[in-house]
């Protein structure tokens, strides 16, 4: 499995802050399992756990709690919405994402974790790309409107 956003190190946008830094608030958190992780996409079940600790914590818990959010994904790819984060501050508060995967009735797998900082500078808001379902879209629209207009259509007089 892999954790795709947030990366290492990224101040990440926060969402529902309460009144001030050190106040809770939810994150989106996305990413890809693999068959590694079990018999992905031969219909078995799979469920990905995600939570996030508070500090940069290493190593992560072992053990999904039962406060984190449950997605399935679709394919290959997940994104889990409204993950509460501990704290933020305007400077950046140190996090952890830890994420778990079950395939089938198997248990849970060895944690999977990145550390970043909740708000900061600049943050990168994680739910882009994310759809409802906790679906990552693979062609979000939006991801395209820095691109250049199509060229016009050729002349009817050139054929091919």
């Amino acid at each position: 499995m892999e954790i795709q956003c947030p990366k290492s190190g990224m101040n990440v946008l926060v969402s529902g802050q309460g009144s001030g830094s050190g106040s809770g608030g939810t994150i989106c958190v996305r990413g890809t399992v693999t068959d590694e992780d079990g018999k992905v996409g031969v219909g078995v079940a799979t469920v990905v756990r995600v939570t996030v600790v508070p500090d940069h914590v290493n190593p992560p818990p072992p053990f999904p709690d039962a406060g984190g959010i449950d997605v399935v994904p679709v394919g290959t790819q997940w994104c889990a919405r409204d993950v509460p984060v501990p704290w933020w501050s305007p400077a950046g508060s140190p996090c952890t994402a830890v994420a778990w995967v079950k395939t089938g009735s198997s248990g849970w797998s060895d944690p999977y974790s990145v550390w970043f900082n909740a708000g900061g500078p600049d943050p990168i808001d994680c739910c882009v790309g994310c759809v409802s379902g906790g679906v990552v879209s693979a062609a979000d629209p939006a991801s395209f409107s820095s691109w250049p207009p199509p060229p016009p259509p050729l002349p009817s007089n050139l054929g091919g």
